[in-house]
């Protein structure tokens, strides 16, 4: 809610599982699990329990428990995006993004593996796409330049992005 009041709502059962309350939220951003809501001052995530892996020919369900996992320093508008083993947050208005390990994030736990100055942050399998100024280049997980000599383009303006199942795109 406007007040920072959370709870999740199971539409097949219609249950409510009320969880802890966050900051009041000004943004806020979802990757389909994860929400994550922020104030001018801190970013909250919160792990909804529940997501599906599309793999093409099938789909994957899984449920944990949700819970607010934590905070991250700094706030302002979000956006979130994940792989299967990272989960990016990003802040475009200061260009300032954080990779966080997804399996961690899972289990209750902020464990931030790299910090990069981007506006635009997207987890694209074991690599990153970033979206700085008016460039876009393909980082490694760590959030290092990769050695290939095609991983930098012009992109004037980013703002946004998906991943899809043929690559990375870059509005």
């Amino acid at each position: 809610s406007a007040s920072g009041a959370t709870a999740l709502h199971d539409l097949l059962t219609e249950e409510t599982t009320e969880l802890d309350d966050v900051d009041a939220p000004e943004h806020s951003a979802t990757d389909g699990r994860f929400l994550v809501t922020s104030d001018a001052d801190r970013t909250t995530i919160v792990d909804g329990g529940s997501w599906t892996v599309d793999h093409g020919d099938h789909t994957h369900y899984y449920a944990a428990e949700p819970r607010v996992v934590g905070t991250i320093d700094g706030g302002g508008r979000v956006a979130v995006h994940s792989s299967e083993t990272m989960t990016t947050i990003t802040w475009p208005d200061r260009a300032e993004a954080v990779v966080l390990d997804r399996e961690a994030l899972g289990q209750g736990e902020v464990d931030e593996t790299a910090r990069i100055d981007a506006s635009v942050l997207l987890p694209m399998g074991e690599q990153l796409v970033a979206a700085d100024g008016d460039t876009v280049r393909v980082l490694d997980a760590d959030g290092e330049a990769t050695d290939s000599a095609d991983t930098a383009q012009t992109c004037t303006d980013p703002a946004g992005g998906i991943v899809t199942r043929a690559g990375a795109v870059v509005g």
